[in-house]
């Protein structure tokens, strides 16, 4: 009971040599930050509700229900449980219930992780952490990622979208940055990290069961866009990603030899049953791609291993474009009798630039591109950096951006590219992708090294190759703007990498107690 107490830093048993006086003296940071957030919390339950917006008003009044996690549970607990809301909960409540409310739901639970961790850090007691030399490192990821959310607020105070968009806009931003955060300045332990790793994998394993279910039942009524697991509608290839990552990691601990085969043959089948189920058409490069990150040093340096890599390869493209073609593009690929009108059929009308449909507002991806290039409106600043967050989206609840209502109703982002073009410009969209490259290199630099255990070394193999992968996506959707269950996805591998290579690196300290400020020994150079 004292424990608890201890936890939520209310009066219990004095310890040995403590005053009365000084146990009861509450922080003074964390006293501030706790009723700048009532206050935060309450102004903008007012705008919500001034603005007349039941729904969001319903969403926000729901937040208050999470509030006691903030005293009750720590980030450490707290993160399993934002899993399973961001990858379980809230898809399943859009599909089954088409509920889109639950995204609000499930990124509020988001800030409510933020808001913890800010609390945890201004009130935080032991060690502090020591600072990374190497380059880039984890104070590289931090500074991308301060530069870019610099770059988004200076759009969004020069943009012109309506409070109602900004409040959208910014609860799909900020939130997510709390996983980082959280991950840069606390110590999580390797077999913490380890489990969280785990629990997406069983949330694959989940997905199984519920693709079948889709696919066999829902597809009659629904259509092919109704195969996406728990993760909502038309987040099939969200799905896929979030099976392969969890298959590399799986396999980067088989191939340092702290996971059994079994478990790699359970894990591969259960994400190939996804990946056929699902018709993602990028996994016949996402695949391939991620399993030749995790087991390059076995197929680049041996000829025989690269040669049954190609093997395997090829026969997992041929027989998923052959099971592709039986269950979904049978019909279709009938009337295409050359190559080029295959691949066309197939792909090809997804990237091609005049691919515009005026009546249904379907814009490809290509198209979405030359929008942007074409457009005679936008001058040097807009070009720079944007009209603004939010000017490119358009919304049944929060209506139409700037830009989007001057094209309606074509959907002209139609990837993050196109969409971070309009909103904050080129410079924004170069400091969000110097964010996500300088987490790559981070831990791509952190596993040539080598001098973490092979657990923690497994675990940022795995979150590079799923970064590399996400990264592809800023030209496929723009999920990763929007979507809490890809961008938790990334900015957990992202915290991932951070993690490791600031407090798991074996060859140097991590850190340093508070209590006798001891100097820091020299780092070793690579």
């Amino acid at each position: 009971m004292s424990s608890l107490l201890q936890k939520l830093h209310l009066p219990g048993r004095l310890r040995p040599g403590t005053s009365a006086r000084a146990r009861f003296k509450a922080p003074k940071a964390s006293a501030a930050m706790m009723v700048l957030g009532a206050i935060s919390i309450a102004l903008l339950m007012g705008a919500v509700v001034g603005l007349g917006a039941v729904q969001l008003t319903v969403a926000l009044s729901g937040l208050l229900l999470f509030l006691p996690l903030l005293f009750l549970i720590n980030t450490r607990v707290l993160m399993p449980l934002l899993l399973v809301m961001v990858f379980v909960i809230q898809g399943s409540a859009q599909y089954a219930f088409n509920m889109r409310l639950a995204t609000w739901l499930a990124t509020m639970l988001c800030g409510l992780f933020f808001i913890r961790a800010i609390l945890e850090l201004t009130n935080r007691r032991g060690s502090t952490p020591a600072p990374s030399r190497q380059f880039p490192g984890p104070g590289t990821v931090i500074t991308a990622a301060s530069l870019y959310l610099l770059c988004y607020f200076f759009s969004l105070a020069l943009g012109h979208a309506t409070p109602l968009q900004i409040i959208s806009t910014v609860r799909f931003t900020l939130p997510m940055f709390g996983v980082l955060f959280a991950f840069y300045w606390f110590n999580w332990q390797e077999e913490r990290i380890t489990r969280l790793w785990w629990i997406l994998v069983m949330i694959t394993v989940l997905q199984v069961p519920v693709v079948v279910y889709q696919h066999f039942i829902m597809v009659s009524t629904v259509g092919w866009d109704a195969i996406s697991g728990t993760f909502g509608s038309g987040m099939s290839a969200i799905m896929v990603i979030f099976a392969i990552a969890t298959l590399m990691f799986v396999l980067a601990r088989w191939s340092r030899g702290l996971t059994s085969t079994s478990v790699l043959v359970c894990t591969t089948a259960c994400v190939l049953a996804v990946i056929l189920l699902g018709e993602v058409k990028a996994a016949l490069v996402w695949l391939p791609l991620g399993v030749l990150w995790i087991l390059r040093r076995r197929v680049l340096r041996n000829v025989v291993g690269f040669i049954m890599y190609s093997c395997l390869v090829l026969a997992f493209t041929a027989g998923t474009y052959a099971a592709y073609k039986a269950m979904y593009w049978k019909a279709g690929a009938a009337h295409a009798e050359t190559l080029a009108e295959k691949l066309d059929y197939i792909s090809g009308y997804a990237i091609d630039p005049n691919n515009i449909n005026n009546r249904t507002g379907e814009v490809s991806r290509g198209a979405s591109m030359m929008l942007w290039y074409r457009d005679s409106v936008s001058a040097t600043k807009e070009r720079l950096i944007g009209y603004g967050p939010g000017a490119s989206a358009s919304s049944s609840a929060t209506g139409f951006g700037v830009v989007a209502m001057r094209y309606r109703p074509l959907g002209i982002a139609a990837t993050t590219v196109a969409a971070l073009l309009w909103d904050v410009g080129v410079v924004g969209l170069l400091c969000y992708i110097v964010f996500l490259v300088t987490g790559i290199v981070a831990g791509f630099r952190f596993v040539r090294r080598g001098t973490a255990s092979p657990a923690i070394l497994s675990i940022v193999d795995a979150s590079v190759g799923t970064l590399t992968l996400l990264l592809t996506t800023l030209f496929y959707n723009r999920a990763l703007l929007d979507e809490p269950t890809v961008q938790l996805l990334c900015f957990l591998s992202l915290g991932w990498i951070v993690q490791c290579c600031r407090y798991h690196d074996k060859g140097e300290s991590s850190t340093v107690s508070s209590a006798s400020p001891v100097a820091m020994p020299a780092v070793k150079t690579a």
